[in-house]
C-alpha cells in the first residue's frame, strides 16, 4: 500500500494574484530521496509514497519499527531562489499528511513578505547593511540610444527600506540595465524587463566572506502567475518540473502572451530545456519574434529555432544572433546561453557565414558569460560599463558621483538629461549608512 502526502506553499501576501512556485524534495526520514515536485501558492501538490520509501526491511528494523509498518514521517526540502533550503519534517496521521509551509517570518513588514521565496527572512539571517560592505549602495539606469549605451536619470516612484531590506520600484520603457555598486561593491548591472519593475537589496548570507555582499532581487509587479514562471526558469530544477511539463503538453496557447512577449521568451526557454520542440515550433518562434518588435531574447530564441530545424540560410541564423547579443543584450539570463549553443553549433559551418561577425559574437556571449552574476531570471553581470563585463575578481569596487538620497524623479528631468548631450549622470543613492565595526 502507499501513503499520501499534499503539500502547497501559504501566500506570502494578502495579494491573491500572486503565485509563488518553488521545487521541492521529498525524502525518507533516513534521508533516501523519494520524489522531486514544484509547491505552489496557488495549487495543492499530491505525492504518492510508497510504504519505507527508500528504506529496506534491516533499516526499518534498526530505528525500531517492524519491517512492514511503514513510513510515520516525511521531510521536505524547499529550494528558495535566493536563500537557504527550508527543510520541514512531516509526520503521517494514518497513510494521510497534509502541510503547507510557510516561509514569511511573523515579524518581516508587509511590504516584504512577498522576497520570503528569494531571500532568508529569518531573523538570524538579517545582517544590517551597516555591518556589511554593503553599508552604502548606489544604483544608475542605463538605456540604448543611437546604438550605444548610455546613463540616464533613474525614477524611482515607490521605495521602502529597513536596517536590512531596501525595496524600490521604476518602470521602464524600453530595455534597460540598472547598474548597483558602492564603495566596497564591484558594479553589478542588471538587465530590467520593461513595465513595472520592483527591486529588493539586502545583504548576503555571506556578507562578511569573500562572495558579493548583495542580493540583488528583481520581479515585475502585479504579474501574478505569470512570474512563477519566471522564478522557475532561473533555477536548475525546473528541468524536472512536472506542472510546467504538463502546461506545455496540454495544448499551451502561444496567442494568449502575445501581450507579454517576455513570458512568451519564458516559455519558449522552458520548451527547449524540457526537449518539447513540437510545442514551440518554427512558427510560434517566427510569431513571438513578430510580435515582440525585434526583441533581443525572440532574436535569440528564433535563431536557436531555425538552427534545429537545419536551416539552409545560417547567415540569417547569424545576423539572428547579432540582433540579440551583437546589438543589444538580452532580458532573460537563459537567452545567454542558448545564443552560446548557438554560435557554438555556427563555428562547425563558418565557411559559410561572415567570420569576423561570428568571432565577434562569439567572443561578446564569452565575456558576459564568464562575468554572470546571479540576479534570478534576469540577465545579470559583473563589469565597469555594460560593455566591458568582467569576472567579478576582475571588477574593482568604483566609487560614483551620487546624487541626495533616492526620491522619486520627475519624467521631465530625465528628458533634460538625454537632451544635454548625454553628459555624465549622477548615480543614485539607495543605501547610505555609516559603517560599523562586524
Amino acid at each position: 500500500m502507499s501513503r499520501v502526502v499534499i503539500l502547497s506553499l501559504a501566500s506570502l501576501s494578502d495579494d491573491d494574484k500572486e503565485d509563488v512556485a518553488l521545487p521541492a524534495e521529498v525524502k525518507s526520514e533516513l534521508g533516501s530521496a523519494v520524489e522531486r515536485v514544484i509547491i505552489s501558492t496557488r495549487h495543492a501538490t499530491t505525492v504518492e509514497l510508497p510504504d519505507d520509501a527508500g528504506m529496506t526491511r534491516r533499516q526499518a528494523e534498526s530505528v525500531g519499527r517492524s519491517g512492514h509498518s511503514g513510513l510515520s514521517a516525511v521531510v521536505v526540502k524547499v529550494a528558495t531562489m535566493n536563500g537557504p533550503n527550508i527543510t520541514r519534517r512531516i509526520p503521517f496521521i494514518g497513510r494521510f499528511a497534509q502541510h503547507t509551509i510557510d516561509l514569511v517570518p511573523d515579524d518581516v513588514p508587509d511590504w516584504l513578505t512577498w522576497a520570503a521565496a528569494h531571500v532568508d527572512l529569518a531573523e538570524a539571517s538579517r545582517f544590517a547593511f551597516s555591518r556589511t560592505r554593503a553599508y552604502q549602495v548606489w544604483g544608475r539606469l542605463w538605456t540604448q540610444r543611437f546604438g550605444a549605451w548610455r546613463p540616464v536619470e533613474l525614477e524611482i516612484t515607490e521605495h521602502r527600506s529597513n536596517d536590512y531590506a531596501k525595496q524600490f520600484e521604476l518602470i521602464t520603457g524600453e530595455p534597460s540595465l540598472l547598474q548597483i555598486g558602492g564603495p566596497e561593491l564591484p558594479a553589478c548591472f542588471v538587465s530590467l524587463p520593461t513595465g513595472h519593475v520592483k527591486v529588493l537589496l539586502t545583504p548576503g548570507l555571506n556578507a562578511q566572506a569573500d562572495d558579493y555582499p548583495l542580493n540583488i532581487v528583481v520581479s515585475r509587479v502585479s504579474e501574478g502567475p505569470r512570474n512563477a514562471l519566471l522564478s522557475l526558469l532561473a533555477m536548475d530544477e525546473m528541468v524536472q518540473a512536472p506542472r510546467l511539463a504538463e502546461e506545455l503538453t496540454n495544448g499551451f496557447d502561444w496567442n494568449s502572451v502575445r501581450d507579454d512577449p517576455l513570458i512568451g521568451c519564458a516559455l519558449a526557454h522552458a520548451a527547449i530545456r524540457l526537449r518539447a520542440r513540437d510545442r514551440f515550433t518554427l512558427a510560434d518562434a517566427v510569431g513571438l519574434f513578430q510580435s515582440a518588435r525585434g526583441s533581443a531574447d525572440a532574436a535569440i530564441l528564433l535563431a536557436n529555432r531555425e538552427l534545429a530545424d537545419s536551416p539552409s540560410d545560417l547567415s540569417r541564423v547569424l545576423r539572428l544572433l547579432d540582433v540579440g547579443i551583437g546589438r543589444a543584450l538580452p532580458v532573460l539570463a537563459q537567452s545567454l546561453t542558448v545564443a552560446s549553443n548557438a554560435l557554438d553549433v555556427l563555428r562547425r559551418h563558418e565557411s559559410q557565414i561572415d567570420q569576423r561577425m561570428l568571432v565577434a559574437l562569439t567572443e561578446k556571449s564569452r565575456m558576459y558569460l564568464r562575468a554572470r552574476a546571479n540576479a534570478g531570471p534576469f540577465l545579470s553581470f559583473y563589469g565597469p560599463t555594460p560593455v566591458t563585463a568582467r569576472e567579478r575578481s576582475e571588477t574593482a569596487p568604483a566609487s560614483s558621483t551620487v546624487q541626495a538620497p533616492v526620491a522619486a524623479r520627475t519624467v521631465g528631468a530625465a528628458l533634460a538629461a538625454i537632451a544635454t548631450g548625454f553628459k555624465p549622470v549622477a548615480a543614485t543613492s539607495l543605501i547610505d549608512t555609516a559603517k560599523t565595526a562586524s
